[in-house]
């Protein structure tokens, strides 16, 4: 029998691939490895990325809404204009990570490591962001002006 794609996927190591504006909705990538991957403006929503590493990947304006990050290594990795709302990033490690006008309303972040990471402009509404880990953060520029 024909492996899935999602088992095809997450058996590969896909570090520095493209696989932008990629539908990936819903596939289970987890312990997949995608450091350094292009995956700008796909479509990951739902999808299992547990355990999975991610670090300098760029995942600008990719759509992770309800998205299973839990444990995955985002270091480094590009999240500006991402859509992360409902997402589960519990004890994700988003070290040095940019989500600079990230959508993170809802979102699950217990115990996620946020340090030096650029939240500038992120939309946090419903985001417990005091069950986090955290120094350098960004974190007063959440609130600055709109442009």
């Amino acid at each position: 029998m024909a492996e899935s794609i999602s088992e095809e996927i997450s058996k590969k190591v896909l570090s520095g691939e493209t696989l932008e504006n990629c539908d990936l909705s819903g596939l289970d990538l987890s312990e997949g490895t995608f450091d350094g991957a292009m995956m700008s403006g796909s479509d990951l929503r739902m999808a299992n990325l547990r355990n999975a590493s991610l670090d300098g990947a760029n995942l600008s304006n990719a759509n992770l809404e309800g998205a299973d990050l839990r444990d995955t290594s985002l270091k480094n990795a590009n999240l500006a204009e991402a859509n992360l709302e409902g997402a589960d990033l519990r004890e994700a490690n988003l070290t040095g990570a940019i989500l600079q006008a990230a959508d993170l309303r809802g979102a699950d972040v217990w115990q996620a490591e946020f340090y030096d990471t650029n939240l500038t402009k992120a939309q946090i509404e419903g985001v417990n962001i005091w069950h986090t880990k955290r120094s350098r953060a960004d974190l007063w520029r959440i609130w600055d002006e709109p442009d």
